[in-house]
């Protein structure tokens, strides 16, 4: 039987989720003997499973094997691969080189290397790839957007995570998860719950990830006014309970007051996952 391109990428894919490096090295070496290493996108599948499977030196060495670097995905690849693997001063120094040979951009290019700068609080560096974003239109791409205001965020100016958050025509939950997140590390809490109404106001549905940032930082603080009123909100809205939102608000409760633990603990038997970490947190846990 004759193996085509895509079978040996379905096949490589398969071995990224079972993070399968062994059996993925013995496809890629069929793939060259086979010649159906000259394909693109095979070439960017096998970049993909390196990564994956934590080899950054076989992916940078069969990313410098490629003769013609033209293909912006293999680029992105490689700028994405970086980030997953906490290595944001090479996605950088990558980036630099994709510039010097005048490639064209993507929005996952930007995204890519916006989330670099992120990571190393390079403000200065991220104010001309924003520049770039408006005069490129990438600022309306939500992927684009979500991680300029996180990078105005962690650099500490949320107002100007704000005004791109404006912008926007239209916002999904991963965006205001972002902002109000960006508020609650800032340490502006109100202005995070006030973005929680106006979230229901214009009817987006939040998800358990809304609320872990911002319950975290009401944890922080020992914020227990807001603290209580996002677990009234939870209520209010009957949320799924999962694991990680669950434990979130039994820190949060612990921290805050026993007596909002105590109120809480019967929200455990209602609880869509039955986390024994939850149930121990909710039995054991010494409150301040």
């Amino acid at each position: 039987m004759m193996l085509d391109q895509f079978s040996f990428i379905s096949t490589l894919k398969a071995c990224s989720r079972e993070l399968a490096h062994e059996t993925g090295q013995g496809i890629h070496g069929v793939v060259v003997r086979s010649g159906h290493g000259l394909f693109t996108n095979l070439k960017n599948a096998l970049l993909h499973f390196y990564f994956v499977c934590g080899r950054i030196g076989d992916a940078h060495q069969l990313f410098d094997e490629i003769p013609q670097k033209s293909d912006v995905v293999s680029w992105n690849t490689l700028l994405s691969g970086y980030i997953q693997m906490s290595q944001p001063t090479m996605a950088t120094c990558l980036f630099r080189e994709m510039c010097s040979k005048g490639l064209k951009f993507s929005t996952t290019t930007i995204t890519s290397v916006l989330c670099a700068v992120s990571d190393l609080g390079n403000l200065d560096g991220g104010l001309p790839l924003h520049g770039h974003c408006v005069k490129m239109g990438f600022c309306s791409d939500l992927n684009v957007a979500t991680a300029l205001i996180a990078m105005y965020a962690i650099a500490g100016f949320i107002d100007l995570g704000y005004k791109i958050f404006y912008q926007v025509p239209v916002k999904d939950v991963a965006l205001w998860n972002c902002l109000i997140d960006g508020y609650a590390r800032n340490g502006q809490l109100q202005d995070s719950l006030a973005l929680l109404q106006l979230m229901k106001h214009e009817q987006v549905k939040p998800n358990s990830s809304t609320l872990v940032g911002l319950i975290s930082a009401c944890a922080a603080a020992r914020a227990s006014g807001v603290g209580l009123c996002i677990g009234n909100y939870v209520e209010e809205e009957q949320m799924a309970l999962d694991a990680v939102l669950g434990m979130a608000l039994v820190d949060m409760y612990c921290k805050c007051g026993f007596q909002f633990l105590e109120g809480w603990k019967s929200k455990c038997e209602i609880m869509d996952s039955h986390d024994f970490r939850l149930w121990g947190a909710c039995a054991g846990r010494k409150c301040h």
